[in-house]
């Protein structure tokens, strides 16, 4: 043996400490969940509503607020809201939105991997990102959220 006892036990450890930074950050420490593993750069899909078959979520960043709560944001791709004024909202027609931990859990449904967006090239998300600095209440999961913003620009105002 080259390394000898030592380096077998440094070996294990440097597996040990890689296996542990790879692990997923929602999984709380000494307790079995069914949670989804969610990490920033996931494409996923969720509950959607029927006219936005083909709707894709990808995880964008997760912020922590100081009740040291998690705070995702995310980009859903295939939205379908035909009304001129969602426009004014999302320029490309895909919404960004501010979503609890919970809330993301319960609408995503299965991995589909890794995304090939970049958040650094879009320049339609940074323009975002810059006028929402704040977590929108439109709704708790990704799905009631859609359907909010799709309510909002449907009232009608005026006599």
């Amino acid at each position: 043996m080259r390394f000898g006892l030592a380096g077998i036990i440094l070996r294990l450890l440097v597996v040990c400490v890689f296996l542990i930074l790879q692990a997923c950050a929602t999984v709380p420490d000494h307790k079995v969940v069914e949670e989804k593993c969610i990490k920033i750069g996931q494409e996923w899909h969720y509950d959607h509503r029927q006219v936005d078959k083909g709707s894709r979520v990808v995880i964008i960043d997760v912020l922590m607020t100081k009740e040291k709560k998690r705070i995702y944001v995310v980009r859903v791709t295939g939205v379908v809201i035909n009304h001129p004024n969602f426009r004014n909202y999302f320029v490309d027609k895909i919404p960004y939105f501010y979503i609890t931990e919970k809330g993301l859990q319960d609408s995503l449904t299965t991995l589909i991997g890794d995304a090939k967006w970049n958040r650094y090239y879009d320049r339609h998300y940074q323009h975002w990102r810059q006028k929402n600095q704040r977590e929108g209440y439109l709704g708790t999961t990704i799905k009631n959220k859609i359907r909010t913003l799709e309510s909002i620009l449907n009232v009608r105002l005026g006599a």
